[in-house]
């Protein structure tokens, strides 16, 4: 990547003056790396947990004219479930609405719903339109995410939508493992949702790519055969947006060992790791599972991944944004694609 200085990384005294970074409860600690990155404190806040399960949240100095940037990833963790970190967030901004904040932004490196982004089957909830039209109920002017599972999902939310990558945060470990040698490589997917990343992929790399969506065997359904034509003797790099349970992965990547693939690397953005997927990437012939810290990563996970799971962290990329935002800057020329010089 790019060398970047300590002045471009971090707010002049001038730029910090009216702004203001809060994190709720969720995922603290890419909250102060954004926070380290832009040289700016976390906003003192109030939480509690009432016996009953409500939430308490008070924002605990001024804002009032401020520009107030929330940061908080929708995950569970102990004693705090998605649906708190979400309804948490949307009242930070409510409070910082009604106690007269300039503009909000709403950063959310995951959200909820985000998975139910349509109505596949009769009498369905379309779970992220019900997120995003929370955050613009609540007040916030702008959202900020980070490979969402939709774009299109977006158009629900009336105000201004910053949909970031992390994919090049992820494609340099993956070129690290590789020695940058991509000459026998070819990037797959394992279902058609991540077919445009695939392919975005395949074109940064500058290397082949292939879709395989499942298909119905009767009730089941499976992944089709993969060529050998497409695999043999390569380097196979999964790319997805996700990996929570790793069913879709662990069958993709048996059929691609059938097929005679030489070696198997996984990327993905959000390392949600639920059920038995742990078990199911320790037993898969995967050598590498790359993904960012959207999610904080289950020490069980760490533990049982060790020497296959690396995490490269998206808070340079989500404090660059927030520079790029208040400089009035173009977001989508941020310049990561010098990774690969």
């Amino acid at each position: 990547m790019s060398e970047r200085t300590p002045q471009e990384e971090q707010l002049t005294e001038a730029e910090r003056e009216n702004i203001v970074l809060m994190s709720g409860i969720s995922h603290p600690q890419l909250a102060e790396e954004v926070a380290d990155e832009l040289g700016m404190p976390l906003y003192p806040l109030n939480t509690a947990i009432h016996p009953n399960g409500d939430l308490y949240n008070q924002i605990d100095d001024n804002v009032r004219g401020h520009n107030v940037y929330i940061i908080q990833s929708h995950v569970a963790i102990p004693g705090f479930s998605i649906s708190q970190s979400n309804r948490q967030h949307l009242e930070f901004i409510s409070g910082a609405k009604k106690a007269g904040a300039a503009r909000i932004f709403a950063i959310a490196p995951t959200y909820e719903g985000a998975r139910q982004d349509r109505r596949a089957e009769a009498r369905e909830a379309v779970g992220s339109a019900i997120t995003l039209r929370g955050f613009a109920t609540e007040g916030a002017d702008e959202l900020i995410l980070v490979d969402p599972h939709s774009q299109q999902a977006l158009e629900v939310f009336t105000g201004v939508t910053t949909p970031i990558t992390a994919r090049y945060e992820l494609q340099k470990p993956v070129l690290d493992r590789l020695d940058h040698h991509l000459e026998n490589c070819i990037v797959v997917g394992g279902d058609e949702g991540s077919a445009k990343l695939v392919r975005d992929w395949g074109n940064d790399l500058g290397i082949k790519f292939k879709v395989y969506p499942k298909v119905k065997n009767g009730k089941r359904i499976i992944h089709p055969d993969v060529s050998s034509k497409d695999v043999r003797g390569k380097t196979v790099i999964y790319a997805d947006d996700m990996i929570d349970t790793a069913a879709t992965l662990a069958s993709l990547s048996r059929r691609v060992t059938q097929a005679g693939a030489k070696r198997q690397i996984a990327a993905a953005t959000h390392l949600w790791l639920s059920g038995r997927a742990v078990s199911r990437l320790e037993r898969s012939d995967i050598e590498a599972f790359v993904g960012t810290n959207t999610i904080p990563i289950k020490p069980a996970a760490e533990e049982r991944l060790e020497g296959r799971l690396e995490v490269p962290s998206v808070a340079w990329i989500l404090a660059d944004t927030i520079r790029r935002i208040i400089r009035n800057e173009s977001v989508s020329q941020q310049p990561y694609g010098k990774v690969y010089s």
